[in-house]
């Protein structure tokens, strides 16, 4: 006697036309939904031919740092948003030649390869600046998603982000909780070095600028948005300064716990069972000690921190290089002992080497590790208790979707970086 519903109760031929069913009703519900609208600021047009507001880098700039020949920026352009994959290999003009810097070594000496010559500094090329053409096949498409237009080089809110930039480099080497109490001590190897300002020096030049006290009238929406986000923490002091605007980023300290904090051994508490004795002391190996379980193996949250206090792009032809596109990568020095992110460079460095969605997959496995429960509106587990999560809604579902998001994100701020607004980046700003 068979049994019933021996096998799934949609199989076969019946089974591929449900699941067409499925996926051509989604592609409907993607083309019905709102497409949002991307506008830019309309300054390439307006500063045409140097394009001083708009992102040059790669391309030839003069001993001025201003745009060589206009028809360069045209032909990028036109390479980003052509129909014509290839103009990106066959159109554009490098810059290979006519680097002022010679790369050095971790003792500030002329790096050298193998045979003892002198390496010679090489061009870079751009990164995935075609990747908004791609199709998205789940989720929204990157064309359904925009962006407000940029502030104007004119405006005071511009005026504030630069401001902003360059107020957090003074204090890139002060710990996030030195920041937060206004003071200004730099951790500079193994001393401590005074900031040119302190954080309540730079919160209050920020605070007192136009932007925050400008009518109403005075700006668009996109700009008093903004701005409203801003403040919603309160004025501009110490504690708010640098933060996002969106929901909790107002509260508790700068740096996320999930940046600091490790799960329990899965040893459980055995005696003696889950003792490290890495990074060189006996450790208890419980969510103090930064250690975060990552299957049988673990995930140490302490990092290579870049070297306190040296800073790059300070002589004019180091900076003009990284305009023409000179490849530095790989040339960082680093303290000589890790640690838990304790700066802003920490932090910096954090996010130059992160696996695109490193801190959200640690964040997850916290979550995971901790038991946390679930929206009540997840069907597993059931309220029965007799289905679990796992291949659905459970620890493999969930850890799968929090790199599928980056990935469309990726995609997404692609094509609004370079087939939209193209910005001028800020070291380019603060250049001119």
């Amino acid at each position: 006697m068979k049994l019933p519903f021996s096998e799934p109760y949609l199989a076969g031929s019946a089974r591929a036309r449900r699941a067409k069913e499925l996926r051509d009703l989604a592609t409907e519900v993607s083309r019905l939904s709102p497409q949002a609208l991307t506008r830019t600021n309309q300054e390439e047009v307006d500063h045409a031919p140097k394009y001083p507001a708009n992102f040059t880098k790669g391309l030839a700039h003069d001993e001025y740092g201003v745009l060589n020949e206009q028809d360069d920026y045209a032909c990028f352009v036109q390479a980003i948003n052509s129909p014509n994959p290839s103009d990106f290999d066959k159109e554009i003009t490098r810059f290979d030649d006519h680097f002022d810097c010679q790369p050095l070594d971790a003792d500030y000496k002329p790096l050298k390869d193998k045979e003892g010559n002198k390496v010679k500094t090489q061009w870079r090329g751009w990164e995935s600046p075609r990747a908004g053409h791609v199709y998205e096949l789940q989720g929204p498409d990157a064309g359904a998603v925009g962006m407000a237009p940029a502030p104007r080089v004119s405006t005071p809110e511009l005026a504030v982000e630069m401001a902003e930039v360059y107020g957090l480099a003074i204090l890139r080497d002060v710990p996030f909780t030195e920041i937060c109490d206004g003071k200004g001590d730099r951790l500079c190897g193994k001393k401590s070095k005074p900031a040119q300002l302190d954080a309540n020096q730079v919160a209050a030049l920020i605070a007192g600028m136009d932007f925050f006290s400008a009518p109403d009238d005075s700006m668009d929406q996109f700009a008093r948005n903004r701005r409203d986000a801003r403040l919603i923490g309160g004025p501009i002091t110490s504690e708010t300064a640098f933060r996002g605007s969106t929901p909790g980023a107002m509260a508790g300290p700068y740096l996320s716990q999930f940046m600091l904090i490790g799960s329990d051994s899965r040893a459980g508490g055995n005696p003696g069972a889950g003792v490290s004795n890495f990074p060189g002391e006996n450790s208890g190996w419980d969510f103090r000690d930064g250690f975060i379980q990552y299957g049988s193996i673990t995930i140490d949250q302490r990092g290579q921190s870049a070297k306190g206090c040296l800073d790059y792009m300070t002589d004019w032809p180091s900076w003009r290089d990284v305009q023409n596109g000179a490849d530095f990568r790989g040339l960082d020095v680093f303290e000589p002992k890790r640690r838990f992110i304790t700066t802003p460079r920490d932090l910096a460095t954090y996010v130059h080497y992160d696996q695109l969605y490193e801190a959200y997959l640690n964040a997850a496995l916290l979550l995971l590790e901790m038991g946390a429960p679930t929206s009540k509106g997840m069907p597993e587990p059931s309220y029965t208790g007799h289905r679990t999560a796992f291949a659905t809604f459970g620890g493999p579902h969930v850890l799968s979707l929090v790199c599928e998001i980056a990935t469309r994100c990726l995609k997404a701020v692609r094509r609004q970086k370079f087939n939209y607004h193209r910005r001028a980046r800020p070291e380019a700003m603060g250049g001119g």
